[in-house]
């Protein structure tokens, strides 16, 4: 097997007037619903698919009497509110003293009913900056302790301030501020990081090629790239096998995905390894979408999913079809791989294609998360409780998780798109000889410190199954 040329990257520049996207690859290789009124709360489409004509305006939460508009006890009162009205599972939702509790967040984890572990409240800027802007702010990391008690980082977000800095997957932290990290306490280390735009923090850092640097990093606002870096392979039998993240499904995926699409049409790409690993969800359209592009156009009009919704919104019920894509990649296989932290809208993409074409799942059983939810706006907060339950063609959910059809353990010792990463190196293995691990991963325990502690920004794996 070989790896040819370079992978192709996003990387963006910032000028003091305007930005621009810069493209490098290898020469030959390589509806926010957001209301006039504050006080206003309103239900947030951005599939115009999704019909939801039985939200009768009249029964939207309009306060409470004796309640000042937009204070706890008023947040805390709309919570319960809609939890009783279009949640799917309305009916089962426990009784709860309002006055109890002094955060709307809390609320909603009183009130959900398993086995949605999902429901939850967010701030509404941040998640119209994330979604609709694709936009993040902070260092653009993720790092936890390995099974060697390595403190290495797991996910370096492109063009982040951590990316800039020449800090990548699978280097290791080995100081901050000149503290060793086996020193430090997590909420210490934390601490010191959060504290960083006041006093940015020193991290020295050991790369893969044996090499330390001491690096100060400052935390600041970047692009999300949800499709950063692409790259393919030729296999023994000079099948070319290509490699594509997806690393979150916001409203700009769909013009990265055709990005790397085309280049790896470019390159003759056969086969696919899709990397759904830290894939969270988002935009169910953008996933289905994407789905399209594997299958091709010869599946438009195909059952991609169907929403069912509670028994009082039986009339919004809808399927999602396959459509006829611009940019599309059908291949002869399809590599998906993924972790317990691959969900929503990541799972439903290989629930849908499953009924249709040879799926081989590589990596760990997905997180299980069959619902999906449309924002709900209220004062500064959105509301993202689970408002329907998902299912393929096969009218088969995802509940429970997707087991794999081989088990490989993810390690963050090298980038993804290499070829000595392991989930990535196991799907080009399985290209090759067609046998992996079919036993169930052994899970580790909660004792021990590289079992419980993962750091990374506030919010990272805030990805709510917004539609």
């Amino acid at each position: 097997m070989k790896w040819i040329g370079s992978p192709r990257v996003f990387l963006r520049c910032l000028a003091i007037a305007a930005s621009c996207t810069l493209v490098l690859s290898a020469c030959g290789g390589g509806g926010s619903g957001d209301s006039d009124s504050d006080t206003e709360s309103g239900v947030t489409d951005d599939d115009p698919q999704t019909p939801l004509s039985s939200f009768d305006e009249s029964l939207r939460y309009q306060g409470r009497a004796g309640l000042e508009v937009c204070s706890v006890q008023d947040l805390n009162a709309w919570v319960e509110h809609d939890m009783r009205d279009y949640y799917i599972f309305y009916d089962q939702v426990p009784t709860v003293r309002l006055d109890d509790f002094s955060d709307p967040s809390d609320v909603v984890a009183a009130m959900r009913v398993g086995p949605d572990i999902f429901s939850g409240v967010r701030r509404t800027a941040a998640q119209v900056v994330e979604f609709e802007e694709g936009l993040a702010n902070g260092y653009g990391y993720w790092m936890s302790y390995n099974d060697a008690g390595e403190l290495r980082f797991r996910e370096i977000r492109l063009n982040s301030p951590m990316y800039l800095a020449g800090i990548r997957r699978g280097d290791q932290l080995l100081a901050v501020n000149g503290i060793p990290v086996d020193d430090l306490e997590s909420g210490e280390l934390t601490n010191i990081v959060e504290n960083g735009d006041a006093d940015p923090p020193r991290f020295r850092v050991e790369s893969s090629d044996g090499s330390i640097d001491d690096l100060t990093v400052t935390p600041g606002e970047y692009t999300l790239f949800t499709s950063p870096t692409a790259s393919y392979n030729t296999l023994a039998d000079g099948t070319i096998t290509g490699y594509l993240p997806v690393t979150r499904f916001l409203n700009r995926t769909g013009g990265d995905v055709d990005f790397q699409l085309e280049w790896l049409i470019e390159q003759g790409v056969e086969r696919l390894v899709l990397d759904l690993r830290y894939n969270g969800g988002g935009r169910s359209f953008q996933a289905e979408r994407v789905a399209s592009q594997l299958l091709g156009s010869g599946f438009d009009g195909q059952v991609y999913q169907n929403y069912l919704f509670n028994d009082k919104y039986v009339a919004d019920e809808f399927v999602r079809r396959f459509v006829a894509p611009e940019v599309e990649f059908p291949v002869t296989s399809i590599a998906i791989l993924t972790t317990d932290l691959t969900a929503s809208a990541s799972e439903a993409l290989i629930n849908g294609l499953k009924p249709y074409v040879d799926v081989t799942v590589i990596g760990d059983t997905t997180s299980g998360k069959p619902f999906a939810s449309w924002r709900v706006d209220y004062c500064d907060l959105s509301l993202n409780a689970m408002r329907a339950t998902t299912t393929n063609a096969n009218n088969v959910s995802v509940t429970g998780g997707i087991t794999p059809d081989c088990f490989v353990e993810d390690e963050w010792l090298h980038e993804s798109w290499q070829r000595s990463d392991a989930l990535h190196g196991a799907a080009l293995d399985y290209f090759e000889n067609g046998t992996c691990n079919t036993g169930v991963l052994a899970k580790r325990s909660d004792s021990g410190r590289q079992a419980r502690e993962w750091l990374a920004d506030k919010g990272f794996f805030d990805v709510p199954a917004s539609e």
